[in-house]
């Protein structure tokens, strides 16, 4: 019998596999190594039946892993533009036997389904990555976090404008990314993390070692688990 992660691993490699001939890039799967550190932040904070909403689900990988990952039970919704896409994430879905909610959506025009936590990577909006974050801050239960995989560029570029100029938030944390996770250095991400609360507190920057430091890593992960752990004290 099978482990729900081998199954989730063999179908994004025969996932993979497809796309290499698609007209579909890579980076619509989010590599495990990204997978794993939101997975594990949303383990710690979230609670019982809370609900995630993954706003750029793609083919379900981090949804999936989420699933996989976490201890107690939650409620799963994904939002995918492209139809073939989403048809892939339910496979993956079925195959490892997880409910989940996937709508075929355009994720700019998704702002009603009010999760607990909506994660997603807003490095392929072009410039409208301000737009689906504010939309998706104003959704969020009152006591919600947000995690988006953001371009390093993301605070550098002219949409940030828009963001300043709207967001009543707050931005906790970054997680910079090592820069041995990405071949192209144009590509390089971060992670970031906040909430729709107003709270009293500097956004905290968190350098992310190369995975193949194992002790370094496991230093920096108990780090941002005390940083989540201290963001859920304040607001739920």
């Amino acid at each position: 019998m099978f482990l729900n992660e081998e199954i989730r691993t063999s179908f994004n490699l025969l996932v993979i596999k497809g796309l290499k001939v698609s007209p579909y890039k890579l980076d619509i799967v989010t590599p495990d190594s990204l997978n794993f550190i939101i997975a594990n932040i949303v383990n710690r904070f979230s609670n019982e039946y809370d609900t995630i909403l993954d706003i750029t689900m793609g083919i379900g990988n981090l949804l999936n892993t989420i699933s996989n990952f976490c201890n107690h039970e939650l409620k799963l919704i994904g939002v995918e533009k492209e139809s073939l896409l989403a048809e892939l994430a339910r496979c993956g879905a079925n195959l490892l036997e997880i409910e989940s909610l996937i709508y075929c959506n355009d994720p700019l025009d998704i702002n009603n389904l009010y999760p607990n936590i909506v994660v997603g990577d807003l490095g392929n909006f072009n410039g409208e990555e301000y737009k689906l974050l504010l939309n998706q801050v104003n959704s969020l239960d009152d006591e919600g976090l947000f995690i988006f995989v953001i371009n390093n560029d993301f605070f550098t570029n002219p949409g940030v404008l828009e963001l300043k100029d709207n967001f009543n938030g707050t931005l906790y944390g970054l997680i910079v990314l090592p820069d041995t996770m990405f071949k192209d250095a144009s590509k390089k991400k971060s992670i970031l993390i906040g909430t729709k609360n107003k709270i009293n507190e500097q956004m905290m920057i968190v350098n992310m070692p190369s995975l193949s430091l194992e002790d370094r890593v496991i230093e920096t992960m108990n780090i941002i688990n005390q940083m989540i752990d201290k963001l859920k004290g304040m607001i739920r």
